[in-house]
């Protein structure tokens, strides 16, 4: 009997290293971006120490990954786009084998290899021309390195500023300064520990701050030190190169607030400023100071949203409004990035709700956008309801059921390619666009399609413009 089970568990147990050395090697793969992201290792730690040179547009940095191997392997691919040239690469010190494709690094331990459930260092250091091609930013065909640029890295466009794991699922801190020349600021998310102007250091670490773009030195260069502890997916990690005004200070709670606004915002060379006119009139002269009044409803945002959501998840907060037209803007954690034609508060509290819902809870895969991007729009909807119940302060509230009832027409639409405009609203974009950009469509065809995807009856659809509406999408018109 004694000898039957030890063979039977000497069965069980070879059966049971068999399987997990096959699980081991196993790698899932996003439904929606499968070449994006690795498996075999987890990062715990990116140290990058950046900067971007004005003249001829160039990157340099120096990066240190801290990852564990969760396999026995030869090699570990991370994302990383083919174009920089990379001077030195090593792993705990010893010079790393590697080549590149397209949008992959794939590194080698020589003679050792990655052993699972054992910690790594990969040192790399890499310069170039910044890599903006793929990159959906709006306004990259004409981008101009004489103002700057912005990240806005969601879903995978990290790699085109560091090696990385390109995927929420691999959450990792971040330690890193950014360097940028004299007449711009270094924005980036987490806590600012630092500011280095020439040979001046300031410790700035939760202390109040205000610090105007002028006040910067006229010549070298500025560098920021940050560290973010919570861990972030490489997506919500961003940094900003703008002239930008900024203001530090701590709340009652001892969180830390640090926001950032551009210069651009009033400059009446910006490219967006035909785009101000069409949404605010002649108010665009006043777009920073509206900027800074954006800034300062986010506690109170925080605090309608936590009875909610529950207790803020991180230490700071803050918004970079960027005088860039980023094409929306985007939830980068702790302190969310709204572009020129994307900032009010509504807007700022659909970011903000993403610090839960997307950010402390990361996606597992990209097909399920929509359970972040909805919990979202609802964290929106709340405020809107907040601010319905105290009039004294708001008279610029959306009712709760007509904001519900305005998101799910949208979808419906969304689904179809259909967006519903007001009669005015036609007639200003075809005039501001090229008419052919768009398609007039009949609304029939638009009750149809509402109709079947909200499931509610044809009869109670209210298209806002009356007989038409316009194909494309047209952000902030309806």
């Amino acid at each position: 009997m004694m000898k039957k089970i030890c063979l039977f568990l000497s069965i069980f147990l070879s059966m049971f290293y068999a399987s997990a050395a096959a699980a081991q090697n196993e790698c899932v793969r996003d439904s929606l971006f499968p070449g994006v992201g690795n498996c075999g290792y987890d990062v715990s730690d990116y140290d990058l120490n950046m900067e971007w040179k004005q003249e001829g547009d160039l990157w340099y940095v120096e990066e240190t990954i801290t990852f564990l191997s969760e396999w026995d392997t030869d090699e570990l691919s991370f994302d990383f786009i083919k174009g920089y040239e990379i001077t030195s690469l090593k792993i705990d010190g010893d010079p790393a084998g590697y080549e590149q494709t397209e949008n992959k690094l794939i590194v080698r331990h020589p003679g050792r290899g990655f052993a699972h459930d054992t910690a790594y260092k990969l040192y790399a250091v890499f310069h170039g021309k910044l890599q903006w091609e793929e990159y959906p930013l709006s306004d990259v065909e004409n981008r101009d390195p004489e103002k700057g640029f912005c990240m806005f890295n969601e879903p995978h466009m990290s790699r085109h500023f560091y090696i990385c794991n390109d995927h929420p699922k691999d959450r990792a801190a971040y330690h890193y300064s950014f360097t940028v020349p004299a007449g711009f600021t270094p924005a980036g998310v987490g806590r600012l520990t630092e500011i280095r102007e020439g040979n001046t250091v300031t410790p700035v670490n939760g202390i109040p701050l205000e610090r105007k773009q002028e006040e910067g030195p006229a010549e070298g260069t500025v560098t920021f030190t940050y560290e973010q502890e919570a861990e972030s997916a490489p997506y919500l990690f961003a940094v900003c190169a703008e002239p930008f005004d900024l203001k530090q200070q701590i709340l009652e709670d001892g969180k830390v607030q640090l926001d950032f606004v551009s210069r651009h915002l009033s400059d009446p060379e910006n490219p967006v400023k035909d785009q101000w006119e069409l949404y605010f009139d002649d108010d665009w002269k006043n777009m920073p100071e509206y900027a800074w009044e954006i800034t300062k409803k986010q506690p109170e945002i925080i605090r309608a949203l936590e009875s909610y959501f529950g207790p803020y998840p991180y230490d700071d907060l803050g918004f970079i409004l960027s005088g860039f037209d980023l094409g929306g803007a985007l939830e980068t954690q702790g302190r969310s990035i709204l572009d020129a034609l994307d900032f009010d508060d509504t807007v700022a509290s659909h970011e903000i709700a993403h610090q839960w819902v997307g950010d402390l809870i990361s996606l597992a895969d990209w097909s399920d956008l929509w359970l972040k991007e909805g919990a979202a729009e609802y964290g929106a909807v709340l405020w809107e309801e907040y601010k319905s119940e105290h009039p004294e302060k708001y008279d610029d509230f959306i009712p709760y059921d007509e904001f519900m009832r305005q998101i799910y027409e949208t979808v419906a639409n969304g689904e179809t390619g259909f967006y519903p405009l007001d009669n005015w609203a036609i007639s200003e974009l075809q005039s501001y666009y090229e008419e052919s950009a768009y398609e007039v469509l009949d609304h029939d065809a638009a009750v149809r399609s509402i109709s079947a995807f909200c499931q509610i009856p044809g009869d109670q659809i209210r298209l806002k413009n009356g007989e038409k509406i316009i194909g494309g999408h047209v952000r902030d018109t309806d």
